[in-house]
This record gives C-alpha cells, sequence and structure tokens, in this order.
C-alpha cells in the first residue's frame, strides 16, 4: 500500500480584510483574530485554516461582547494563481446593536436599590457591554461590602453563604431593546471574630 502525497505549495497569508464592518476599526479586528499576514523575516503568515474558523468564532464573541446579538460572520479565502498567497476576508453582518430599556434589581435586601443604582456606568439608553457591566457588578459589590458581605464569582457549586452578583439579559417585545436585571443573591453578613498579633 502507497500513499503517494503531492504536498504543493506553502501557502502565505498576504491579506487580512473584514468586509460589513461599521462600528469598529479594521484594527481593532485584527487585534481580536490570531490569523496574520504574512511579513518576511518578522512574521511567517503560514496560512491555518482551523485558526481562521477559530477566528470567525472570536469575531462573532467579540461581537455579542458589544451588544450585537444577531451578528453573523462568515469567511472567504481568495487565492493567488499560483496558489501561494491567499487573502482572508472575514464577512461581518453586524445587524442591530441592542440596547438597555431598564434596569432592574433582584434579591437586594440589605441595600437600597438607589444605593445600587448611583454608581452605575451602563446607563439606560446604552448598549449591552460586557465590560462595562462587570465594572458595574463591582460597584455593586462595594455597595454591599461595609455590611460584612463577601462576594463569590459565580461558580458550578455556589456556596451560599457568599454574594452573588449575576447580570442577566432579558429580551422584551421591542426589537433592539432589553431589561438588564441583576439578580443578586445576598447570602450572609459575617462579622469580625477575634484578632490575634502574633511576633513582635
Amino acid at each position: 500500500l502507497i500513499f503517494n502525497v503531492v504536498e504543493g505549495p506553502k501557502v502565505r497569508v498576504r491579506k487580512v480584510n473584514f468586509i460589513g464592518v461599521h462600528s469598529f476599526t479594521k484594527d481593532r479586528l485584527r487585534d481580536v483574530v490570531k490569523t496574520k499576514y504574512w511579513i518576511w523575516i518578522f512574521r511567517p503568515g503560514t496560512l491555518d485554516l482551523e485558526q481562521v474558523a477559530d477566528d470567525v468564532g472570536a469575531l462573532r464573541q467579540f461581537y455579542t461582547r458589544h451588544g450585537y446579538f444577531d451578528v453573523r460572520v462568515g469567511r472567504k479565502i481568495i487565492g493567488s494563481p499560483d496558489q501561494t498567497q491567499v487573502q482572508v476576508n472575514f464577512i461581518i453582518d453586524e445587524g442591530m446593536r441592542d440596547k438597555v430599556r431598564r434596569i432592574l434589581f433582584e434579591g437586594n435586601v440589605s441595600v437600597p436599590e438607589a444605593e445600587l443604582r448611583k454608581n452605575l456606568k451602563l446607563a439606560i439608553g446604552r448598549p449591552w457591554d460586557a465590560d462595562q457591566i462587570q465594572r458595574d457588578v463591582r460597584s455593586i459589590v462595594r455597595a454591599y461590602s461595609p455590611f460584612g458581605f463577601v462576594y463569590e464569582p459565580s461558580e458550578d457549586v455556589p456556596n451560599p453563604d457568599y454574594l452573588r452578583v449575576t447580570p442577566q439579559r432579558v429580551f422584551v417585545k421591542e426589537p433592539g431593546e432589553f431589561d438588564l436585571v441583576y439578580d443578586i443573591h445576598e447570602g450572609k453578613p459575617f462579622h469580625m471574630g477575634r484578632i490575634i498579633v502574633k511576633g513582635t
């Protein structure tokens, strides 16, 4: 049994382009993908089809984190006549960017809603932004900290004694809008025990 393998030329990426982009610069999206074009000596730019597929998923996740929940991302590879170089086009249909209609809190008993709202950065009418929401979660945690509540990020088996703050997106009838709900599990407040000083 003989396998006759013809490897063909080594294919390099000559250019990476983004088509259909309106909300972000192409330079910003180039930071998201790992497929890079060839630069003599400095970067090999070898074509990796599995990496291109991963980059499609990374672009989709990037847009979703910024409120584009209906985004569609594809790719098209255009080869040179001698098949030694290719241009990788990521084709993006951004869709609508969803905005906050209302901000609600559920489960807060020990801290009034006005106290939780006053330091929020993501306001009504602004689009979903995962990074900004995480900053607001930290702001909510800080509002609880003077009362002895200890924060624990969400885990598969959470400890019921600890504070958890889970942002949730609730879709509504109006297209392009959603309610942002902060689901709060307060747990229990912790109190200082004995203070023991050792050493001199």
